[in-house]
């Protein structure tokens, strides 16, 4: 491409604590590095304490290359933590208490400066907008900065999960990112009824507009609708390591094969190929090798 793909993600950086090991994570953080890693110009919009763990954050992010130039700093909140346990299946479940993520506000001197960096992609999820702080700077970027395409990840914590909230979100948002879990439990949300991934797909399309839905499936894949066609996407077989930032990692790859100008099935298979390598290894960052950088390339080349 001849233009750097710009993006700019919305929402929760914090340290997933497993153990005694701390990774810094957040799933619009997990995006926004994903995205830049893939060679996107990469800016993220967050808040995070006047701390220790505050500080690491903002040096990692600069080490990562994501911009910091709308990163806040709070001063009575510290900076979030998601206290993760996994089963025996690898998967995780979190206790994330009230954090500077929470607090994220926005100036109209932010939105103008927003509006200037002119993103291709705006990324944000559901859990960020829990509180009232923070959901209101979402609903801004959402209403007043321009992108040509917005990418709502659902991520589903703590039970939170407000029916009009997901009723707005789903109104701006063009392509649409959830997992089968998340799928049955918004459609009975929005539509009064338990649907599988087509017939909610198929519904959230005529309803909102939406332009891709995707449902993620772990280890079968994901299944891709659009207006005009629908599909399962399988993917390969793995030996999981940890399932935390498997999903982000899908997400990254899928929208920089999309945004390159992949059809949404093909930038579907980029997403299960670097969501099942970073499935394969602990932590929801680790580094890209060789070989899936060298596959992700060929992928998402241009057919010109």
């Amino acid at each position: 491409m001849d233009k750097k793909i710009r993006a700019l993600s919305v929402g929760a950086v914090l340290w997933d604590v497993i153990g005694d090991q701390e990774y810094i994570g957040g799933a619009p953080y997990n995006v926004a590095v994903n995205l830049k890693k893939l060679g996107a110009e990469s800016m993220f919009v967050t808040r995070v304490g006047n701390d220790e763990r505050g500080d690491r954050a903002v040096e990692e992010m600069r080490r990562c290359g994501v911009g910091t130039d709308f990163v806040q700093r709070d001063p009575v909140f510290p900076t979030g933590v998601a206290l993760a346990t996994l089963d025996g299946a690898g998967n995780a479940s979190y206790e994330i208490p009230h954090a500077s993520f929470d607090e994220i506000c926005l100036t109209e001197k932010d939105i103008n400066a927003l509006n200037a960096f002119a993103p291709d992609v705006v990324c944000f999820g559901s859990f960020e907008q829990r509180c009232e702080k923070s959901r209101l700077a979402v609903r801004s970027v959402l209403e007043r900065v321009r992108a040509k395409t917005v990418f709502f990840d659902v991520n589903i914590r703590m039970g939170f999960c407000e029916r009009e909230v997901f009723d707005f979100c789903f109104r701006h948002t063009d392509v649409l990112k959830l997992n089968e879990d998340e799928c049955a439990l918004l459609s009975s949300l929005l539509y009064g009824e338990k649907m599988e991934p087509a017939a909610f797909g198929k519904k959230t399309i005529a309803e909102y507009g939406v332009s891709v839905v995707l449902v993620t499936l772990g280890a079968a894949g994901c299944f891709v609708c659009t207006e005009k066609a629908q599909a399962s996407v399988p993917t390969e077989p793995v030996k999981s390591a940890d399932t935390i930032g498997a999903g982000d990692a899908f997400s990254g790859a899928f929208l920089y094969a999309y945004l390159s100008g992949k059809d949404p099935v093909s930038a579907a298979k980029c997403g299960n190929a670097l969501g099942a390598y970073v499935a394969q290894r602990t932590g929801a960052l680790p580094a890209f090798d060789e070989e899936i950088v060298a596959r992700l390339e060929k992928m998402t080349a241009s057919e010109d």
